[in-house]
């Protein structure tokens, strides 16, 4: 517990500290805090770049996505999109996993049933009706994958393959959105 240890030896050096140590104690804090008010600078210029990634993620993947689903006589929202996303980026984290801890035959069955299961997801998907939706499921989804190396304990090389292609296409993404918008202006 090192913050409260620090917290502690803070309390002890302002109760028995000079008057040029509180002096410094206070000057170092209103410094310190210094970063946290340039903090609304830093979210707006990052703002555009986010946003720019969000753009790209509509317009090249959910759109495509719900018309290539059209053509199959699927209708998909955007919602139940993102949700296919999210699937597909964790079966292929998990099977990322499989790839580098498991022998050839374990990659391919492995594989094989994410794939027909994604396809049965998209099928389940395209088919619901309103009254199968619910968002909360989707938040619950989203946190129940993203501890899954920690609820299995996994060790510090399978949380890497498991995390690397989640973050890779989150990174993708955004980079798109940022060539794009830099290429349109």
């Amino acid at each position: 517990m090192a913050l409260i240890d620090d917290l502690k030896s803070a309390k002890n050096l302002w109760e028995n500290g000079t008057l040029f140590t509180k002096i410094g104690i206070v000057l170092s804090t209103f410094l310190a805090s210094g970063s946290i008010a340039s903090l609304s600078n830093i979210v707006f210029a990052w703002k555009g770049f986010i946003l720019d990634g969000i753009n790209v993620y509509k317009a090249w993947v959910i759109l495509p996505m719900q018309q290539s689903a059209n053509h199959f006589g699927l209708h998909i929202d955007n919602s139940e999109s993102h949700f296919l996303i999210l699937t597909a980026l964790f079966m292929a984290a998990i099977y990322r996993k499989v790839w580098v801890t498991s022998e050839t035959g374990m990659r391919i069955i492995s594989g094989s049933s994410m794939l027909m299961t994604l396809g049965f997801l998209v099928f389940l998907t395209g088919n619901s009706n309103e009254a199968q939706k619910n968002d909360v499921m989707f938040y619950i989804y989203l946190v129940i994958c993203l501890i899954y190396p920690l609820l299995r304990k996994f060790n510090s090389l399978e949380k890497v393959a498991y995390y690397l292609p989640i973050g890779s296409g989150v990174a993708i993404t955004l980079l798109a959105g940022a060539v794009n918008s830099g290429l349109s202006r």
